[in-house]
Formats: structure tokens, C-alpha cells, sequence
């Protein structure tokens, strides 16, 4: 193995997810998220305050989103760069693997049982609404 970058982080490291594309690298820590360019591994942006220990996160496909969990138990589809929610989740139900074409989401439901859901039909069913995202 050979060292490709040291990358000197704000706070304790807690996750790391990469873009889809692999050009972007996210780092959950105690003191909130921060974004690495791959090319030249720097910062590029940073939002202090939301993840905590007990946290992580996975890319949607086109790399829009992040699905994050906080504190074991707290998740969204939030928007990558903001953090802002777009999809808040009930407590207990934790995003856990999204498939690679981003149709179906794996979810855990209080920790018991795995369900999963078909995300399309789910947005169809939202947009009827006009609450899509």
C-alpha cells in the first residue's frame, strides 16, 4: 500500500463517504461535515454542527444527496452541499444501503427489521402532493 493523501480534518473523524463520481470526499466528524476535492484533497467547504458520533452517510447515484443518520437514530435525505432536509425520516428508521440505479432504499425500522422501499413510486406518489423533491 502506498500513501495517496494525509488529509488534516477539523475535528475526530467519525465517517468518510466519496461522490459517486469519486471527484468529491465527505467527512462526518464531531465538529459537523467537511468536503474534499479529490484531485487536490483540500477543503472546500464545511458546515460546523450537524453530524455527531454515531453518524453517517451515503451519496444518492447523481450525487445530489446524502443520506445521513445522526445519533443512531435521526436520518434525512439531505441536500449534499447545505445539509438542508429534503426528506426528514421517522425516528427508528435508518437509510441503510441505497441499491446503485437509487430505486429502491433499504431501511432499517427500529433496529428489528429491514424493509425496502421503492423510491420511484414513492416520489410518484409525493408528487401528486406537489411535495416531491
Amino acid at each position: 500500500m502506498q500513501e495517496v493523501a494525509r488529509v488534516q480534518t477539523s475535528n475526530l473523524v467519525g465517517f468518510v463517504t466519496f461522490s459517486p463520481t469519486g471527484d468529491e470526499m465527505v467527512v462526518l466528524n464531531r465538529g459537523g461535515a467537511e468536503w474534499y476535492d479529490t484531485t487536490t484533497w483540500r477543503r472546500t467547504h464545511r458546515q460546523a454542527g450537524t453530524p455527531v458520533s454515531g453518524s453517517y452517510a451515503f451519496y444518492t447515484p447523481d450525487g445530489s444527496g446524502l443520506w445521513m443518520v445522526t445519533h443512531f437514530r435521526n436520518a434525512a435525505l439531505l441536500n449534499h452541499r447545505t445539509l438542508e432536509p429534503v426528506l426528514p425520516l421517522p425516528n427508528d428508521v435508518l437509510p441503510l444501503a441505497l441499491s446503485p440505479d437509487g430505486r429502491q432504499l433499504a431501511v432499517s425500522i427500529e433496529g428489528r427489521r429491514v424493509q425496502l422501499w421503492d423510491l420511484q413510486a414513492f416520489r410518484a406518489e409525493l408528487a401528486k402532493l406537489q411535495l416531491d423533491w
